[in-house]
């Protein structure tokens, strides 16, 4: 399935609307079922800074979407969060793995973000594989975390930090390495 990974617009907004409408979506996430295009509306065109509205979508269908919210408190600053959902139809194809990676890129070479960090309940083996695979690490885990199908359900904490650069022998990282052979140069020859 050939798809792309962009910043979601509003008239994404159905399609992600109808992911969440999905019965193992409504399962895998703190969504309630029966929420209404207006509420979507509100709260997509509406929201706050440091929050990164990520679809993934195919010709025009959304097929996934991650929203990830960087925390404002100052203390925080540094770490993010997000949450992610895949239409059934695209599941197992990489959709999940490629937001998640476009998320952590962000996170890691653009936002300067040390910890991102989320909730996935103990029972959604894929989705805690799929974040183990890209550096997650379980960190601990919550009793009673969300009311599900008449039943509370625990969910994991997991977390992956960026390790800083190294430095090299002359003490420069190797991002600022990678780039100082750019400098003076000139691309229009």
């Amino acid at each position: 399935m050939e798809f792309s990974i962009r910043h979601g617009e509003a008239r994404d907004i159905p399609g992600i609307k109808a992911i969440y409408e999905q019965p193992h979506v409504v399962e895998g996430t703190l969504k309630a079922p029966f929420q209404s295009l207006k509420m979507w509306e509100k709260w997509l065109n509406n929201l706050p800074e440091g929050n990164y509205n990520l679809v993934a979508a195919s010709g025009d269908k959304v097929i996934g979407q991650l929203l990830l919210s960087v925390f404002s408190n100052p203390r925080r600053r540094h770490s993010a969060t997000f949450g992610l959902a895949v239409s059934a139809d695209a599941a197992r194809q990489g959709v999940g793995r490629a937001l998640v990676e476009a998320a952590l890129d962000l996170c890691d070479n653009w936002l300067n973000l040390r910890r991102v960090e989320l909730q996935v309940f103990v029972d959604n083996q894929p989705a805690i594989h799929l974040y183990e695979q890209l550096g997650f690490v379980r960190e601990g885990q919550h009793r009673d975390f969300a009311y599900q199908h008449g039943h509370y359900v625990d969910a994991y904490t997991m977390a992956r930090l960026r390790q800083p650069d190294a430095p090299n022998e002359q003490g420069i990282s190797k991002n600022r390495d990678a780039c100082a052979g750019q400098e003076g140069s000139d691309s229009s020859n």
